[in-house]
């Protein structure tokens, strides 16, 4: 084949049919590396056409020996080609129902060679593998799911019965049983999602923690998300510019990275997504890591091959995605690549706020205004005026939960504590938080 290609992760070159059982090999290599292989025999190694000589019962027969010698197994496109007057043949096969093993033994492609896989990439193959979830049989067979139609309905997708929801939800394996993504789709649903606050910014003092569980996935998803938006301030700031208002986090990247944890998490290993809060970030961790055959080039690319796919299917029938691919791409756009940590049991995206959360600079301020007696109703105004230095007496009721008189009287007590000072006229002026100046 005259300036062919080299030798590659899916392509390998053979001589002559004497080594068709090295070249078996290399297609279940292949295989379970990217999902496909070709094999081409009568090539040497350097692409060049040298010829094979075809009999009546070759392809049959090379056909036969890979059905035999793969399991599960394959069924190859065995063609005759003619290139630079040379007979050649080619094989090519396809399949994601990895691992696939040659004469029992599974290998993987590494560039142009193969070798035995070890048993940790086994067992990532097989959990990247088909969509497990509605293959294997829920333990629990007494299930309802009023949650997920309830969804569907909200959605506008009205299904008039219960056998069309779960043909559509896909949740009954081949044997008319419940699947784990029935389970996981049900009213019975038992996995528990967990979000945590923590105090400071690592992991050694709890500051909270809220359980979501006893519902439909789609459902909790949803919840998280709306709690997790509960959690988003708008932080104020004031230059030459003007007024410009700031979330602590961008709530779409957000919904993009949590929406991809739930329908990419490793579910048959019995572990949740989760989601941890911080006092300068938050961080989204799904397990499984990212396909064994997917690259971390085409992930961040948003190359979408979903683990499980009957599930990310799901979940755009219900509105909370609206498309496969676009999530990782516009995490990557507002928070750089290097948001993600991928190992091969986990992926942690983790969003640095734009600025401080009030409860830390509460924090902060408690201890700056330690021993100067500042009650709860005080510590409010302080913070709002804190938070937007232009507030006026309303907006502090306002975000402060206070009565207007209520503002106005501490207001007046706080000047008269040197805690706040009032800069320029009424109309035009600015508040200014004075914690230094010493207690009187």
């Amino acid at each position: 084949m005259t300036g062919a290609a080299p030798e590659s992760e899916s392509v390998e070159y053979k001589r002559s049919l004497s080594e068709l059982n090295e070249g078996i090999l290399s297609l279940t290599a292949m295989l379970n590396k990217n999902g496909h292989g070709t094999v081409y025999f009568g090539m040497d190694d350097d692409g060049k056409a040298v010829g094979v000589d075809i009999r009546k019962d070759t392809l049959k027969n090379i056909t036969s020996m890979v059905f035999d010698s793969t399991d599960p197994h394959l069924i190859p496109s065995v063609e005759m080609i003619r290139v630079d007057d040379k007979d050649l043949i080619k094989v090519h096969v396809e399949g994601n129902n990895r691992p696939y093993a040659y004469k029992g033994i599974i290998y993987v492609r590494a560039g142009e060679e193969d070798r035995k896989a070890p048993m940790d990439e086994v067992r990532r193959m097989f959990i990247s593998s088909g969509d497990l979830l509605i293959q294997i049989l829920a333990m629990n067979q007494d299930l309802t799911f009023n949650g997920i139609n309830g969804m569907l309905r909200a959605a506008g997708k009205h299904v008039s019965d219960n056998r069309m929801m779960e043909s559509a939800c896909d949740l009954r394996n081949e044997q008319g049983n419940y699947n784990i993504q029935a389970h996981l789709l049900s009213d019975q649903n038992d996995a528990q999602v967990i979000v945590t606050i923590f105090r400071g910014i690592d992991r050694t003092e709890f500051s909270k923690r809220r359980a979501f569980s006893g519902r439909s996935l789609v459902e909790i998803a949803g919840m998280v998300i709306d709690y997790v938006d509960s959690l988003n301030e708008v932080g104020v700031k004031v230059d030459a510019g003007g007024r410009k208002d700031t979330p602590l986090f961008d709530i779409d990247a957000f919904k993009e990275a949590w929406i991809n944890a739930c329908v990419h998490n490793s579910w048959i290993q019995g572990t949740p997504p989760f989601v941890q809060m911080f006092d300068d970030r938050l961080e989204i961790c799904s397990f499984g890591g990212i396909p064994y055959w997917l690259s971390e080039e085409d992930f961040y690319n948003g190359v979408s091959r979903p683990v499980n796919e009957s599930l990310m299917k799901v979940f755009l029938m219900c509105n909370l995605s609206e498309h496969t691919g676009h999530g990782v791409p516009e995490i990557v756009k507002v928070y750089g690549r290097e948001s993600f940590d991928i190992t091969d049991g986990m992926v942690r995206v983790t969003m640095r706020f734009s600025g401080e959360r009030s409860v830390v600079r509460m924090r902060g301020m408690q201890d700056q205004f330690k021993g100067r007696g500042l009650n709860d109703y005080e510590m409010r105004i302080v913070k709002a005026i804190a938070d937007d230095p232009d507030c006026t007496i309303d907006s502090i009721a306002e975000s402060s939960g206070l009565k207007r008189p209520t503002v106005g009287r501490y207001v007046g007590l706080l000047q008269e504590k040197g805690i706040i000072r009032r800069e320029g006229s009424k109309k035009t002026g600015r508040w200014v938080v004075l914690p230094d100046i010493p207690t009187q």
